[in-house]
């Protein structure tokens, strides 16, 4: 088990910033016996990094966060930041609990490990059968509570999909708590009406659908945070360089985008994990979460799609984004 560090946790807690760009949802590295691969993810972790994260989603559903204790969720977020020291953005996600104290407790031991926000999700906090206004107002209770903490907000589709209102949205941002939103309605029509509500405010606002990456750069997203960049985060990246610098360029990125994240999401994450082993990650496609076995045809895939990425993306078609 990871050690958790009071003195890191102490200078690091001052760290809030949340940058614009590629946020991957962080995997977690098992061993084949199911036990945490502390080695691994740091290797994890190293990737995101030299191939673009502007910060790190560590803790969350990609992550198995469901299938992991509260020692072990603490664990993985103490160690992304340490690992990552002051030069990456680490948030996680917390509020797990049956009762507010409990969720509320949740919230504040993840902030004791210098993460730069505690990102709650929305569907943690009330029932499926809850109206938006008992949302608010279980929301407006943390914002009260929570002091000096820096919180995030998650549209996470397990155990039920809470979506939030853009009125919620826009109350999260005017309290000045919340600076990191993760949306995943994939509906452009909903995600402008967000957006709306987030300007001249604190709030970054983090797109998880592909198809709507580029549309949402321009009404106002700050950055990608999803699945495919546990497969191709530098694409992400250089599609936030380029959306203001070079539209055309952009465009054909995103185009790119829609084709090759149809390849990925089937028997996630067993698929990126392997896809990460491909990389160059040495870790098992180990998963707590249930998710059946790749196939070799599977598998074939995923390593030709890799092969592609390396090969065309990265040495063939890789254009300078300033270049006019």
């Amino acid at each position: 088990m990871h050690q958790r560090n009071p003195m890191f946790i102490k200078e690091h807690n001052k760290i809030c910033q949340i940058p614009s760009g590629a946020w991957p949802v962080g995997l977690t590295a098992f061993t084949e016996d199911g036990c945490i691969d502390w080695d691994g993810n740091g290797q994890l972790l190293d990737w995101y990094v030299n191939n673009g994260a502007a910060g790190i989603f560590t803790v969350c559903l990609s992550g198995e966060m469901y299938f992991l204790n509260e020692e072990e969720r603490l664990g993985l977020a103490e160690f992304s930041r340490a690992r990552l020291a002051s030069d990456i953005s680490v948030v996680a996600a917390a509020g797990f609990g049956k009762t507010f104290t409990e969720r509320l407790n949740s919230i504040k031991r993840m902030a004791d490990t210098g993460v730069n926000a505690v990102v709650v999700p929305a569907c943690q906090l009330v029932t499926p059968e809850a109206s938006e206004k008992e949302l608010q107002e279980e929301l407006q209770k943390l914002y009260d509570k929570v002091g000096n903490i820096k919180l995030g907000l998650y549209e996470c589709p397990l155990p039920y999909h809470r979506l939030l209102e853009p009125e919620t949205l826009g109350m999260a941002a005017e309290s000045g708590k919340v600076l990191f939103v993760k949306d995943t309605c994939s509906d452009i029509e909903i995600i402008n009406n967000k957006l709306k509500k987030c300007v001249n405010t604190n709030l970054k606002f983090f797109n998880a659908n592909t198809n709507t990456t580029l549309d949402s750069f321009n009404s106002g997203a700050a950055g990608y945070c999803g699945t495919g960049a546990n497969f191709f985060p530098q694409l992400y990246a250089e599609l936030w360089t380029c959306f203001e610098n070079n539209p055309e360029r952009a465009k054909k990125l995103q185009q790119l985008l829609d084709v090759l994240h149809r390849h990925v999401c089937y028997k996630y994450p067993r698929s990126a994990k392997f896809f990460q082993h491909l990389c160059g990650v040495n870790i098992t496609d180990y998963c707590r979460w249930e998710c059946p076995e790749l196939t070799n045809e599977e598998k074939d895939i995923l390593t030709k799609l890799h092969n592609f990425i390396v090969k065309e993306i990265n040495n063939n078609i890789k254009e300078n984004c300033y270049e006019n």
